[in-house]
C-alpha cells in the first residue's frame, strides 16, 4: 500500500469541511448539464466505454465502484486494470474488489463523478449519488505524486494499452506545475505524451487549474496541461452556473483561449476512499473535468467512430453560450460555453461522413481573418477565430476535405443578420449591417449533419472609394535598394465621374514627405468590390524602420466617413551591412483607406 502523500494539498480540489448543507448530490450535476435526459429519453449511459484515470488511484473497495451492476453474484468488475506507474507494475485485470487501491482520495472522488454506479449512501432526500456514465468501465492509472517520471510513464503505458482495454478516455486531475518543478524539458516531454495519447484515439481531458488566495483567479494562469491546445480543458463552475471564484482563465502562455469548456466543480458529493459506501464533498476544477470526461463517454456510445477532435469541437459548438466582461466567443472564462451533453450526444448522433464545414470565400472579395484583441478577450491571445467582411458581403460555406457537391440545408444560429437561400453551394448568406456577430452553422445531408462551424464576422463598412492593400517588391529591401510600392484601389459605386490622385507618403502625411503622386482617369474605372485597380511609385529605400501611407485624393470626392480611414504599412530597411531584425515587411493596418479632398491634406 502507498502511503498518504503530503503533498497531495496541491491538488486540484478543496476538500470542504462541514459545508454538509452546501453538497450537491450527483443527481443535480446531470440537472444542470443535461444528462439525466440523456439517460431517460436516449437510454445511453456509457455502455462500451472505457474512462483511464491517472490519479492518486481508485478504491474499488467502495461499492459505487466494485462492479457494474451493484450484484455481488456477478463478476463484471468496474475497474478492468489497475497499473501503478511508481511501481511500474500491472497490478490486476480485471481487478476483484479491494485489489485497485487509492494512495489518497482524490481519484477515487474523480472515479466516482465520472462513473459510479451510486451504490452506497444516498443523498438527505434520498437520490443516490450517480456518476455521469455509470455504464462505462475503468482502468486505475495511479500516477501521483512521488516523480514527475510517473506521471509520464502512466500516459505512456495508457498510450500502448489503449487497443488491450479498449480505452476512449482519459482523465488527468493533478496540478503537475504544483507538485513539480519543471524544466523546459520536462514540458516538452509532457506535451509530446499529451499528443501521442491523442493522436492514438483517445479523448483527453483535463483542468484549467485551481488559483487560491485571491478574490477571483487571474487571467494567463491555465495549467501545463490545460494550454495543450488539443486538450479538452475544463474550467469549474458553482452550482448556480456562474464562474468558480479558484477556475483558473486562459489565455495560454502561447495566447491561446482557454478553457475549451466549463463544467460545475462546486460542492459536488462522490465516493469516498475507505469508507466502504459513503461520500464526501469536494470542489475544484478536478470535478468538473470528472463531468466533461464522463459526458465525453456519452459521445463515444452514441457514436463510436468518432475522433477525440471532433469530440471537443461538440463539446464547444453544443455548449450554453456564457461570458463575463466581454461579449466574444470563446472566450477566457467560460470558453465556449457550459457543456450541454443532451445537444453533445444528439450532435455526435447525427454526425454525416462528411464531417467538415467552413466558410469559403465572400461574394465581394477576400474575407480577412482578425485575431481577437486583448480588451475583448481579457487576456493576451493570438486566437484567430473571426473573420472581416464587408457590408453587403455575402459568405459561401463549403465542405472540407472532398470534392463532393453537397446540396443541403444550412442551420445557423443567431442568424438574425444573415439571410440567403438553402443551398451553400449555390448561394451565399449575406450580412446587411456593420458589427460583431456570432454563428454556429452546420449543414443537414439527409437525416445527418456535419460537424457545427462557430465563427464569429465582424462587418465592417468602406467608404465608396478606398485603397486595400499595399505591397512591397522587396521582401528584404537594404538602404539604396529601388522600392516598389504597389496600391490596389477600388470603387463601390459609380459616381467617381472625374480624374482624382494618389499619393505615396512616408512616415507622415505632409506636403514635405511625399513619395510620389499618380493621376487616375476616374471615368475608366470599373466599380465594384470584385474589381480592383492598381497604381505604383518606386522609391529608394532608406535605412530604418518606416511607415508608408496612401491617400486618394479625388477632386470629385464623394462623400467619405473619416472614421478608420487610415491605410499604412510598415517597411523595415536594413543597412548595406545588414541590422539585426531588420530586412522584412510587417503589414500593421489592413481596413482601411485615406480618401481625402484636395487641401485637406
Amino acid at each position: 500500500m502507498h502511503p498518504l502523500r503530503v503533498s497531495l494539498f496541491a491538488l486540484l480540489f478543496l476538500a470542504v469541511l462541514g459545508l454538509s448543507q452546501e453538497a450537491e448530490a450527483l443527481n443535480q450535476v446531470p440537472q444542470l448539464h443535461n444528462i439525466d435526459k440523456v439517460w431517460q429519453e436516449q437510454g445511453i449511459y456509457g455502455e462500451g466505454v472505457t474512462i483511464a484515470i491517472l490519479d492518486t488511484g481508485i478504491d474499488n473497495d467502495h461499492v459505487s465502484l466494485d462492479d457494474m451492476d451493484d450484484n455481488q453474484f456477478t463478476n463484471d468488475w468496474k475497474v478492468v486494470a489497475y497499473y501503478d506507474a511508481v511501481q511500474d507494475t500491472l497490478v490486476c485485470s480485471p481487478c476483484f474488489p479491494g485489489e485497485s487501491i487509492d494512495s489518497g482520495s482524490h481519484g477515487t472522488h474523480v472515479a466516482g463523478i465520472v462513473a459510479g454506479t451510486g451504490a452506497g449512501d444516498t443523498a438527505s432526500d434520498g437520490t443516490p449519488h450517480i456518476g455521469v456514465a455509470p455504464n462505462a468501465k475503468l482502468v486505475n492509472v495511479l500516477v501521483c505524486c512521488d516523480d514527475f517520471e510517473d506521471i509520464l510513464r502512466g500516459m505512456e503505458w495508457v498510450t500502448s494499452n489503449k487497443d488491450e482495454f479498449d480505452i476512449n478516455v482519459a482523465l488527468i486531475a493533478v496540478s503537475i506545475e504544483d507538485q513539480f518543478v519543471l524544466s523546459d524539458s520536462n514540458i516538452s516531454a509532457f506535451q509530446n505524451a499529451s499528443r501521442s495519447l491523442i493522436e492514438s484515439g483517445i479523448v483527453l481531458v483535463g483542468p484549467t487549474g485551481n488559483e487560491f488566495g485571491g478574490i477571483t483567479a487571474p487571467y494567463s494562469s491555465v495549467g501545463v496541461l490545460g494550454s495543450i491546445n488539443e486538450v479538452v480543458t475544463v474550467g469549474a463552475l458553482d452550482k448556480y452556473k456562474n464562474l468558480a471564484p479558484y477556475s483558473a482563465m486562459g489565455p495560454t502562455d502561447y495566447g491561446i483561449i482557454k478553457p475549451n469548456v466549463v463544467a460545475v466543480g462546486g460542492h459536488i458529493s462522490a465516493p469516498d476512499a475507505g469508507s466502504g459506501d459513503g461520500y464526501t464533498t469536494k470542489s475544484g476544477t478536478s470535478m468538473s473535468v470528472a463531468v466533461v470526461a464522463g459526458i465525453s463517454a456519452l459521445i463515444i456510445e452514441a457514436n463510436p467512430d468518432v475522433t477525440p477532435n471532433e469530440i471537443r469541437i461538440i463539446l464547444e459548438t453544443t455548449s450554453e453560450y456564457r461570458w463575463s466582461n466581454n461579449q466574444v466567443r470563446p472566450n477566457n472564462e467560460y470558453g465556449w460555453g457550459i457543456v450541454d451533453a443532451y445537444n453533445a450526444v444528439n450532435s455526435a448522433g447525427l454526425l454525416s461522413e462528411f464531417k467538415h464545414i467552413a466558410p469559403s470565400h465572400s461574394t465581394q472579395g477576400s474575407m480577412y481573418i482578425v485575431n481577437y484583441t486583448k480588451l475583448e478577450t481579457e487576456g493576451w491571445n493570438l486566437t484567430p477565430m473571426r473573420y472581416q467582411v464587408v457590408v453587403g458581403t455575402g459568405i459561401y460555406f463549403d465542405m472540407l476535405n472532398t470534392d463532393e457537391q453537397i446540396v443541403c440545408n444550412l442551420e445557423i444560429d443567431f442568424s438574425k443578420v444573415v439571410e440567403g437561400s438553402d443551398y451553400c453551394e449555390e448561394n451565399a448568406y449575406f450580412f446587411f449591417e456593420p458589427g460583431n456577430f456570432s454563428l454556429i452553422v452546420r449543414m443537414q445531408i439527409g437525416d445527418s449533419y456535419t460537424l457545427p462551424f462557430y465563427f464569429q464576422v465582424e462587418v465592417i463598412e468602406l467608404p465608396d472609394l478606398y485603397i486595400s492593400t499595399i505591397d512591397f517588391s522587396h521582401g528584404n529591401p537594404s538602404e539604396g535598394d529601388v522600392v516598389t510600392i504597389n496600391a490596389t484601389i477600388k470603387l463601390l459605386k459609380m459616381n467617381v465621374t472625374d480624374n482624382f490622385e494618389v499619393t505615396f507618403y512616408l512616415d507622415e502625411i505632409s506636403n514635405t514627405t511625399v513619395i510620389g503622386t499618380v493621376g487616375i482617369n476616374g471615368t475608366s474605372l470599373e466599380w465594384g468590390i470584385e474589381n480592383q485597380h492598381f497604381v505604383s511609385v518606386n522609391w529608394k529605400a532608406i535605412n530604418g524602420n518606416h511607415t508608408i501611407y496612401v491617400v486618394v485624393d479625388s477632386t470629385d470626392i464623394i462623400y467619405e466617413s473619416e472614421e478608420n480611414n487610415s491605410f499604412s504599412k510598415v517597411i523595415l530597411v536594413g543597412s548595406d551591412e545588414g541590422i539585426p531584425g531588420f530586412g522584412f515587411a510587417v503589414a500593421i493596418m489592413s481596413v482601411g483607406l485615406i480618401a481625402r479632398a484636395r487641401g485637406e491634406i
